[in-house]
């Protein structure tokens, strides 16, 4: 049968890593790294269970996880599959039990953390040399040869490169996590500018109102999470999103045909009325960090700002879309494909 739990003491008697201290009362840490012992030898589990008693990596202690087969074994990596060592016989109810599991693991599972450490007290039919090229293990040794000290070391060289492994797989899933986001921002804002182009084309072609600009980019604006602001190139706020009034604590009817010095105040007010003339002047969209006074602090923000056009082709006003760079850091990394493509858009 198969049991799980903390590492501890046996009787302190003569064993093949030598003689032991007496069994101690430190606590395991509630944080623990899982070792599997799989072997049909119950001495070997006994022996493991004495000399492992203390350790601990990183400030975490083990969680000895015991199988007496490769068929349990095989069963106990499926419910443990944060497994970090295995330390593993090789002839158990076969004289290839071991490198059985290891194929099932690596080819079956695809699990390549697991430090798999082979250890061996018979031959099997199996030479070291022929196990270490043609197995993915991480390591091979004889029971006869494996000392209290060495028998650590090996397990703290074993953790170690797990640890190591799972740092840069989960770097790459990350990585891969932020690719996926920058791939939604990109399609969001591509959606967005989109939408206030054909409302803005609709308008022009119907020699609609100002009014009835507003109404239509509203709806457009309103639904986004994003903060969207338009303002005149004279510099008065023309429509702001739902996003921009909770943000700002200001709404649509208090800040309409106002411009900056009277909600932010001069200073910022200044620094944002010259990215929006940059905008203006080079009549393209443009990419800029920009801070705001949120209560008491000051917060920065990623912001592209897109002129507008009228049925003239001259720029009558700018549409900012802006994020919080704490909070969407994928904005900020967005590639200069997705630039080109919102400028174009713009124009």
């Amino acid at each position: 049968m198969g049991m799980s739990g903390s590492a501890s003491g046996t009787s302190d008697s003569e064993n093949l890593f030598g003689k032991e201290d007496g069994p101690s009362t430190k606590q395991v840490d509630k944080e623990t790294w899982k070792v599997m012992v799989i072997d049909d030898d119950e001495s070997v589990h006994q022996i493991s269970d004495l000399v492992l008693r203390n350790f601990t990596f990183m400030e975490k202690g083990l969680e000895v996880i015991h199988g007496y087969s490769g068929e349990e074994a095989c069963d106990l990596i499926n419910k443990h599959p944060d497994t970090a060592a295995m330390l593993l016989d090789v002839v158990m109810e076969n004289d290839k039990a071991g490198l059985e599991v290891v194929k099932y693991v690596r080819e079956q599972l695809n699990n390549h953390c697991l430090q798999i450490v082979l250890r061996t007290g018979q031959a099997g039919s199996s030479t070291e040399e022929q196990v270490v090229r043609n197995h993915e293990i991480n390591g091979y040794s004889d029971k006869s040869d494996l000392t209290a000290n060495k028998f650590n070391s090996l397990l703290v060289t074993s953790l170690r490169a797990f640890r190591d492994i799972t740092t840069i797989i989960s770097a790459s899933n990350l990585a891969s996590s932020e690719n996926k986001k920058n791939e939604e921002t990109k399609q969001r804002l591509h959606k967005i500018v989109t939408e206030i182009k054909d409302k803005i084309n609709e308008c022009i072609e119907d020699d609609s109102s100002i009014d009835e600009f507003k109404r239509r980019v509203l709806k457009v604006i309103d639904e986004s999470e994003t903060i969207i602001y338009i303002k005149d190139i004279s510099g008065r706020y023309l429509l702001i999103n739902r996003r921009f009034e909770n943000l700002f604590r200001i709404t649509f009817n208090e800040i309409i045909s106002r411009n900056d010095h009277d909600v932010f105040g001069p200073i910022l007010a200044d620094q944002l009325w010259e990215c929006d003339k940059q905008a203006i002047l080079n009549r393209s969209e443009i990419k800029i960090s920009e801070f705001f006074s949120i209560g008491n602090k000051q917060q920065q923000h990623f912001t592209y700002k897109i002129p507008l056009y009228d049925a003239d082709s001259e720029v009558f006003a700018i549409c900012s879309i802006s994020s919080f760079l704490c909070e969407s850091a994928s904005v900020y990394r967005l590639s200069s494909g997705a630039i080109q493509t919102i400028d174009g858009l713009a124009r």
